[in-house]
């Protein structure tokens, strides 16, 4: 059933990409789609080497962890003063694409605890293995080392060691994620 739903949710998300009324924001909600596949491989990967979180699901909850984003993009569409302003729109994204986010995923029905999962965290701890879905897609967003505006935080010395250790933790699992990410890649963009 997981799998279904990663693969609906995948296609839904990648048809609404290509609406005309997102063409205006294009660049960005390609991008944002290609991190979110690049984190779905790499969270499925993670998932099946610690052994104790689903790797469906893993990936599940990395494809929607930014579901609020392409909603927030398509209603933006509609407003001069964000297809305008770069500034305001990142704004916005910042503000609301998590909330945004968790009322989407419990409206389609997830469980709750992948829509407890897309919230970032709020302090970075030096987690040794992730525990559950939250750590893992923390990790998992880590290694695909391509961070998105609307995820920009102001860190200081500390957690960026921090985050750096993390990284370092799981950097050999990226070559073994390679195959899944192209695979991925295949067959769920266009």
């Amino acid at each position: 059933f997981e799998s279904v739903r990663t693969i609906s949710l995948a296609v839904t998300l990648d048809q609404m990409l290509k609406t005309p009324k997102l063409a205006i924001f294009s660049a960005l909600s390609r991008k944002a789609w290609e991190h979110s596949l690049h984190v779905a491989a790499i969270a499925r990967v993670l998932a099946r080497r610690i052994g104790h979180i689903n790797a469906d699901e893993a990936m599940l909850a990395a494809l929607v962890r930014d579901i609020g984003v392409f909603y927030l993009l398509y209603r933006a569409a509609s407003h001069t003063e964000y297809r305008d302003n770069e500034s305001l729109l990142m704004e916005l994204l910042k503000g609301w694409h998590v909330s945004i986010g968790q009322n989407l995923l419990q409206v389609l029905g997830l469980p709750e605890r992948i829509v407890q999962a897309i919230h970032p965290p709020q302090d970075l701890i030096n987690t040794e293995d992730p525990c559950n879905l939250h750590d893992l897609l923390y990790f998992a967003n880590l290694l695909a080392d391509n961070e998105m505006p609307w995820d920009e935080q102001q860190l200081i010395e500390q957690d960026e060691a921090i985050r750096e250790a993390d990284r370092a933790r799981y950097a050999d699992l990226l070559e073994e994620a390679g195959e899944d990410i192209r695979e991925l890649y295949t067959a769920l963009s266009a």
